[in-house]
């Protein structure tokens, strides 16, 4: 009998981090020329719709000659739907592609994507695929929950342990910084959002607090040996780390989701404005927010304010959501539950009700720098 031929199977991983790039074509033709060096397969280099259908056709039969594993790994995704309304088009042609080759020959490529905003997961899910040989027609998801207040503890535990000078007892982590300082970072983070790297951030600058404390009580001639975090230099950098900077984040935000923002916080104030009630300040829907739009259209010295189209107030719509800017009620008949606009129906995204997280008076002063957004303020 003869004996089968092993076939040598090349494994290999593609990773990037999307936040490195502000052109998702620049993205596709890097993740491309990694895998054109791994692999002999000829994947187009740029994004041409005809080329990337032709690639998928040939990748649908596979390859007998020479066995190639393919990882295609692309971390903060998030960061490609956060890119401007013009590039969005091409972030899912982009995200199609990896999605559809890797449903057409699942035994030789896997696509990976993550990102840290979970409710944006919505926006990706529509990437889907409807060919007859997909294994399966949506984006699979795995979802990992936030640290909680003992998994932070031990986190930093270790983080602190490992900058320790080598010899060192590590029995000794207490001289250099008080049990309760670290306890409390982990319970301030844990309440929040359970992110880790916010948690090691605070812990460095609470470090560092501590060091310039210390600098300036050795120059004062006092008893004190060394520099130690203590309760009070945490306090002192989760206030300011904490601090939700509501105008620098609006401030960021492109200009056509500020002009969204301004008008659906002057149509349903938020509750932390002085002239609203709480718990019972005024609620709009997208359907007044476009009366709004066009009417300021309609002012002369507001002409200048865009058309957006539904896919664009969508996109806009949920940058704002995600970052906690505005926040979307039930539709009509009350409780439902709230969805990302991407993931509406039509009727449901425009009837569905909006409230401002923020007051006008934070919108002001992030609009107020700008000579033409300023003149939103003046009517």
């Amino acid at each position: 009998m003869k004996r089968k031929r092993a076939v040598k199977s090349n494994k290999t991983a593609v990773k990037l981090n999307c936040s490195t790039f502000t052109d998702p074509a620049v993205l596709y033709a890097a993740v491309a020329q990694l895998v054109k060096k791994a692999t002999s397969w000829k994947v187009p280099e740029q994004l041409d719709p005809f080329e990337m259908d032709k690639f998928i056709t040939t990748q649908r039969g596979g390859s007998k000659a020479k066995k190639h594993s393919i990882v295609v790994v692309l971390d903060e995704v998030d960061q490609l739907l956060r890119l401007p309304v013009r590039m969005q088009p091409t972030v899912k042609e982009v995200l199609h592609f990896f999605v559809r080759w890797a449903a057409v020959a699942p035994h030789s490529v896997k696509f990976l994507g993550i990102m840290n905003g979970v409710d944006m997961y919505e926006q990706v899910s529509r990437v889907h695929v409807t060919d007859e040989n997909a294994v399966n027609s949506h984006v699979p998801r795995v979802v990992f929950g936030s640290y909680t207040h003992q998994d932070l503890l031990l986190i930093m535990q270790s983080y602190v342990q490992s900058a320790l000078p080598s010899g060192a007892d590590l029995t000794e982590v207490h001289k250099f910084i008080e049990p309760r300082a670290i306890e409390l970072i982990a319970r301030k983070v844990a309440a929040r959002d359970g992110d880790a790297r916010l948690a090691i951030s605070l812990l460095k600058q609470s470090a560092r607090h501590a060091l310039q404390s210390f600098s300036s009580l050795e120059n004062n001639s006092t008893t004190q040996t060394q520099a130690k975090v203590t309760m009070r230099d945490v306090f002192q950098c989760v206030t300011s780390m904490l601090a939700s900077p509501i105008v620098q984040q609006i401030k960021q935000l492109p200009r056509q989701a500020k002009v969204l923002l301004y008008v659906i916080t002057a149509l349903s104030p938020g509750s932390n404005d002085n002239n609203s009630v709480k718990g019972s300040f005024r609620q709009c829907d997208m359907n007044r927010v476009s009366e709004e739009l066009a009417r300021l259209r309609s002012q002369p010295q507001t002409a200048w304010v865009p058309r957006l189209s539904r896919e664009e107030l969508q996109t806009h719509l949920m940058s704002l959501d995600c970052y906690a800017l505005v926040k979307q009620g039930g539709s009509k008949s009350g409780n439902k539950a709230s969805r990302p606009a991407a993931a509406m129906s039509v009727r449901t995204f425009w009837t569905t009700k909006l409230s401002s997280c923020v007051s006008m008076s934070e919108v002001s002063r992030a609009l107020q720098d700008d000579t033409s957004l300023s003149q939103l303020l003046q009517l």
